[in-house]
């Protein structure tokens, strides 16, 4: 019975030291650029988040085509779209970690500074929809 422990012991740690050998992360910064880049640059929904680029700035892309912004439902649909992908853009750039969590004054100054973008781009798109012209996207960004 002792034989067949150690037996199986050692087999088990020559599995977990092959699995680990091969399965060695590369950790250079450009390694770690292309995984948080292919992590954050794809379509969720209505909204689409990128970053950090370059400059370490995040954005959001909100959808907003075929939503009629002079209409309280539609201002209210572009406003709870709105929320959501500045909920996202804060969690991208660190602002809600499991440590500070959701309420952390970071995610509060992410979130304002968003709203405020968000807002003036909101009006400006009330306002074309005014003259007729349709607004099709909002976008905001962020440093992270």
């Amino acid at each position: 019975m002792m034989r067949q422990t150690l037996v199986l012991a050692a087999g088990i740690c020559a599995l977990a030291a092959a699995g680990s050998a091969m399965a060695q992360p590369d950790n250079s910064p450009q390694a770690a650029e292309d995984i948080v880049a292919r992590a954050h640059a794809r379509p969720m929904g209505f909204i689409a988040t990128s970053g950090p680029d370059v400059a370490g700035h995040y954005a959001v892309a909100i959808d907003v085509s075929g939503i009629d912004p002079t209409t309280p439902a539609g201002w209210a649909r572009i406003n709870r779209r709105v929320n959501v992908g500045l909920g996202q853009l804060c969690d991208l750039t660190g602002a809600h970690n499991l440590i500070t969590g959701p309420d952390s004054p970071e995610r509060a100054a992410c979130l304002a500074e968003g709203r405020a973008a968000a807002e003036a781009q909101m009006h400006r798109a009330r306002a074309a929809a005014e003259r007729g012209e349709t607004v099709a996207t909002l976008g905001i960004s962020t440093a992270g």
